[in-house]
């Protein structure tokens, strides 16, 4: 179907540790933090600072799982998806030089946890 990822789930009942692959992981909360600050900065996004700011939040609080011993694969899959904070900025920044920074997060946090598009 069109306009749908699916995801390739390692087992472990939905649940990945993060502290075997602590390289990614780091990784992965550089590239989150990265966006943080791109939308924190951004004039082209259609918000106000209050919006703006929530999804700053979002951003640093999925970052901030990533500090855990285990993650939830579900927390992951809904910030990528076309409702998750991720997968909203790929649409917002769709032709924008900030799509790729979007881009290197979303493949750094698949990594940390294991996952693949």
């Amino acid at each position: 179907m069109a306009g749908r990822t699916y995801f390739e789930i390692p087992a472990a009942d939905r649940f990945v540790r993060l502290d075997h692959n602590r390289p990614a992981v780091d990784e992965a909360r550089e590239k989150l933090e990265e966006l943080a600050n791109e939308v924190q900065k951004s004039n082209t996004l259609p918000l106000s600072t209050d919006e703006r700011a929530a999804l700053v939040a979002e951003i640093r609080t999925l970052a901030a799982m990533l500090s855990e011993r285990v993650i939830r694969l579900a927390q992951v899959q809904f910030a990528i998806s076309e409702a998750g904070v991720l997968g909203y900025l790929k649409g917002s920044f769709a032709g924008d030089v900030r799509a790729a920074v979007v881009g290197a997060a979303v493949t750094a946090l698949l990594a940390a946890v294991g996952m693949k598009l």
